[in-house]
Order: C-alpha cells, then structure tokens, then sequence
C-alpha cells in the first residue's frame, strides 16, 4: 500500500462521515493514455499532443469569455504490478484537470480544429474523462519522466 492510500485510509478511520462526504467528488481531466516507461518519443509524443488540445480548448472558451485556467499535468499508473516488474506493460495517463463546465463537444471541436489544420495525429486519443478523488494517485508529470518508471 502506497504512503497516500495509507494516509486517506487512517483519514477515513478516523472520521468516516467526512471520508464518506468526500468519496464522491468527481473530478473532470482530459487525458491521454500510453504503455510502458514513461520516456522516449510515444511519451513526448502524447505530452504534446495533449497540452495542443488543452490550449485549443483554452483559446476557443476564452473567444466565448469562459476561463479555462490550465493546471500541472499529473501522470496516473494503471495496474502498477508487482515489485521488479518491467514497466514495459503498463498503462499509464497523462491528465490535465479541467473545469467542471467543460462539455465533450468542447473537446470533440478542438480535436477537430487540430486536425483540420494537419496537427498531430495523436490528439484524437486524448478524451474527457471523470476521476474519483478518492481513486486518484497522483504523480507530477515531471516525477514520472525523471523517474522513467515507478514501482509500487
């Protein structure tokens, strides 16, 4: 078990009506998803393709005078396997948070615009997507690539 699952653990032993108060928070990331190290050119690859749709969306909500303030980019593993194990087979996400109003079709016209203009086919593999606070592990995404992978 990792020191922040631990943590949120003695917390909610301590007080569960808060920990069940905050359980349900949905938190509102576009991300983009990737397997193995986190390094090398995939990995750079869909860095930038994901701050183009971050910043395509930015820049269309601010031509309609809504604020979209761009947060740190944090990394989450998915599946972190066992101690010693290659990282070469597992899945990781790139997430920006988003504002809570942000719409799909928001997304789905920014992925347009880039494309339209020739822009990196990889922006089609970044998606809106809701996470649990709860759930969330968080991980700089400058500590992933200096770490290039993570044991759990």
């Amino acid at each position: 078990m990792t020191r922040a699952r631990r943590a949120r653990s003695q917390r909610a032993a301590a007080n569960p009506v808060e920990a069940s108060a905050s359980a349900a928070v949905a938190v509102p990331y576009l991300t983009i998803a990737g397997r193995g190290t986190a390094s090398g050119q995939l990995y750079d690859a869909k860095v930038s393709a994901l701050y183009s749709v971050v910043y395509a969306i930015k820049l269309s909500l601010a031509q309609r005078g809504r604020e979209f303030p761009i947060h740190p980019l944090e990394a989450f593993w998915i599946g972190v396997g066992a101690p010693g194990e290659s990282a070469h087979g597992r899945l990781w996400k790139l997430g920006i948070r988003a504002p809570c109003d942000l719409a799909a079709h928001d997304v789905t016209e920014a992925i347009a615009a880039l494309t339209a203009k020739g822009k990196d086919p990889l922006v089609k593999d970044v998606v809106l997507e809701s996470f649990e606070e709860h759930d969330i592990e968080r991980f700089s995404g400058a500590e992933i690539a200096s770490a290039g992978t993570l044991s759990s």
